[in-house]
């Protein structure tokens, strides 16, 4: 009868953990950001969500927003 027992709260355990890895490993990027997800398989995310797993991989983000930048040149350019 105990280890009856025992199996339901392994089974009861291993659901719950598998509850907090997809809960804290969840990760959703923006459309103008990456999510670079690296260790045990390189993943980039770019407006989707995906999950990372806890304490074996790592997420970088990555900023893709426009950068304005001024050049100048000594004859003019023309930008039509």
């Amino acid at each position: 009868m105990l280890k009856e027992h025992l199996g339901v709260i392994g089974i009861a355990a291993g659901i719950v953990l598998l509850i907090i890895i997809i809960v804290t490993g969840c990760c959703k990027a923006p459309p103008d950001e990456a999510y670079i997800i690296s260790g045990l398989k390189k993943r980039i995310l770019i407006g989707k969500a995906g999950v990372k797993v806890p304490f074996l991989e790592r997420l970088d983000k990555l900023s893709l927003k426009l950068i304005s930048a001024d050049v100048k040149t000594a004859t003019s350019v023309p930008t039509a």
